[in-house]
């Protein structure tokens, strides 16, 4: 009789922790029924963290994404981390545009972790990065691309834009956002209209057929400096 995928899983994980065959703790399976496998013990130094049999799949990233949600859940109702990078995308989007769109594709297999906790966690910072120079080397993209300034600059743009929107006032510190304001930095004009997870991933997913087969969307090049992000409110 021919085991069940579920049935062989769940006989691995009785094992691991039983100590009788090697652990699999340290796989995540993805919505894809892909595998993305971490290194166990000690790292080595200059050594990858993840295994070379590790599969990045951008239906797996999309999935992932949009059903994350940004500010650690604190939102006044859902927003992903898919529908943020899609508007991050479309921030000056002739300049690194794939790039804003996969900035946060990490967390797709570490998950989200707010940026006051990352400066606790050394080693998520690690890994983060780890996981981050992966997906570049699988869709061609330098390592630090999520670092770049253009990337960052429209991450910025996004997040403040979050804030008006999606995020409740907070009278007892309404400066906190002045640093921003000083750079130059201001939301853009038009309100965020929150997408449903599954909206989140079919938009991602356009949007990165976009990028990849410009050839489809002849329309968009002649647009593509005219996307309402680039209009600021002041």
């Amino acid at each position: 009789m021919t085991r069940k995928k579920s049935d062989i899983q769940e006989q691995a994980l009785v094992t691991a922790v039983s100590g009788k065959k090697k652990s699999f703790m340290n796989v995540i399976e993805t919505s894809q029924g892909h595998y993305f496998r971490f290194r166990e013990g000690e790292k080595k130094e200059g050594a990858d963290i993840i295994t070379p049999e590790s599969v990045i799949d951008i239906n797996d990233i999309a999935h992932a994404l949009s059903n994350i949600c940004r500010f650690m859940g604190h939102t006044r109702e859902f927003y992903s981390v898919a529908q943020h990078s899609v508007l991050c995308s479309y921030i000056l989007p002739g300049e690194f545009g794939l790039e804003k769109l996969l900035h946060d594709a990490a967390e797709a297999y570490i998950g989200d972790m707010s940026t006051p906790l990352k400066s606790l966690f050394p080693d998520y910072i690690e890994l983060e990065k780890s996981v981050s120079n992966r997906i570049a080397d699988h869709f061609g993209l330098a390592h630090g691309y999520a670092s770049l300034p253009e990337v960052k600059f429209a991450d910025t743009i996004i997040l403040i834009t979050e804030k008006r929107d999606l995020m409740p006032d907070l009278p007892h510190d309404p400066d906190m956002w002045q640093w921003v304001l000083d750079q130059g930095i201001y939301p853009v004009k038009p309100r965020i209209d929150v997408w449903s997870p599954e909206e989140s991933r079919m938009m991602f997913l356009q949007r990165y057929d976009e990028f990849i087969h410009p050839e489809k969307y002849p329309e968009l090049e002649a647009i593509s400096k005219k996307t309402y992000p680039v209009k600021m409110d002041k």
